[in-house]
């Protein structure tokens, strides 16, 4: 994915910053459908040219979310890897929408 100034600027305000290992890790909020479609043209564009293995998430991989996130874990989680991208998507309990996007 291109970097957050490229991308994210677009978020005036939601930019939440997390810690973990006392390493600061910044973020930024979807707060619209305007925002959920810019960011998801550029995972589509990302994701597009390569080849894709869903599958859900390792332990250390769960252990590494469980601590950026402020909420319970529950399915559907899954992980889309390809050869230079690694993309979480949680989905709410009923798996009818997109809950959290995070990138590995």
């Amino acid at each position: 994915m291109q970097r957050e100034a490229d991308i994210f600027s677009f978020a005036r305000c939601g930019s939440p910053c997390g810690y973990v290992s006392n390493k600061p890790l910044p973020g930024k909020l979807i707060q619209d459908r305007n925002d959920f479609i810019i960011v998801w043209e550029q995972i589509r564009s990302d994701l597009s040219a390569s080849l894709l293995n869903l599958r859900k998430l390792n332990q250390n991989e769960l252990i590494y979310y469980w601590a950026t996130i402020n909420f319970d874990i529950y399915e559907p989680v899954y992980l889309v890897e390809t050869p230079l991208h690694k993309i979480l998507f949680q989905f709410n309990r009923l798996g009818t929408f997109l809950y959290w996007i995070d990138e590995f």
